[in-house]
């Protein structure tokens, strides 16, 4: 026995107990540290597969039904054109509304379901991209307007304003589209210099149908072959087939 030569405290003898307690005590801790660090290596586990699991959802998502135009467009996936979407449309739903699910803020992935929808039922399709357009996101405007157009001649001029709001919104789509419907005719007198404008304005986003259309015109135009109107009513003409995106 004794003290504690600097705090003091009175000195006992070590006994077995006191060093079993000891002992006993340090496990204890030991095991707690590793348990709490077992579940913290779980949890960055599951946060991680569930990183992965919205990664996967949304590329596959942007793979199967990505519009190769949608200047929101996931850029390191090309997307598909509209044709191709037709055939694996099934699949493409299914991984989007997995990403939609996965991440429901996500109005890329919504416009994407929604396009893959548009192929297989088209007035579901539609009320989503209607959504869409009064959210501002500027690919759908271009596809509720095709929509419309499929409705029949009534609807044209609803199809032109949204065809109008996306382009000034700049979705090249809307842009081509709105091209077609002024060579057409369907907004009243044919007018060929609106539709020079959507299309060059398309073209110099990028927009690969346009970049072809208005180099046509440029070509026959400096060849001395072109007709105005045979021009017009050959791009006109795809808007009376109304299938589209």
């Amino acid at each position: 026995r004794g003290h504690h030569p600097v705090s003091g405290i009175e000195l006992r003898p070590v006994t077995r107990e006191f060093v079993e307690r000891y002992f006993q005590e340090q496990d204890r801790i030991r095991i707690e540290k590793e348990i709490a660090a077992l579940k913290q290596k779980a949890a960055q586990e599951a946060e991680e597969a569930e990183r992965q699991k919205t990664l996967l959802a949304g590329e596959n998502c942007d793979r199967l039904a990505g519009n190769p135009n949608d200047r929101h467009r996931n850029t390191s996936i090309s997307g598909v054109p509209y044709s191709v979407l037709l055939i694996n449309s099934g699949k493409a739903i299914e991984e989007c509304a997995s990403a939609m699910q996965i991440n429901p803020d996500n109005q890329r992935y919504k416009y994407q379901f929604a396009r893959a929808k548009q192929a297989v039922e088209r007035e579901s399709a539609a009320q989503i991209m209607s959504d869409l357009v009064s959210y501002g996101y500027p690919a759908a405007h271009d596809n509720l307007g095709w929509i419309l157009l499929q409705r029949g001649k009534r609807h044209y001029s609803q199809a032109a304003d949204i065809f109008g709001r996306g382009a000034k919104l700049g979705d090249p789509d809307s842009m081509v589209s709105l091209a077609k419907m002024h060579s057409s005719g369907a907004l009243g007198q044919k007018n060929l210099s609106l539709t020079l404008l959507w299309l060059e304005r398309a073209a110099e986003l990028g927009h690969p149908e346009a970049q072809e259309l208005f180099a046509k015109y440029e070509q026959e135009k400096r060849s001395g072959q072109v007709a105005a109107q045979l021009f017009l009513g050959l791009l006109g003409s795809v808007v009376e087939k109304a299938t589209r995106r």
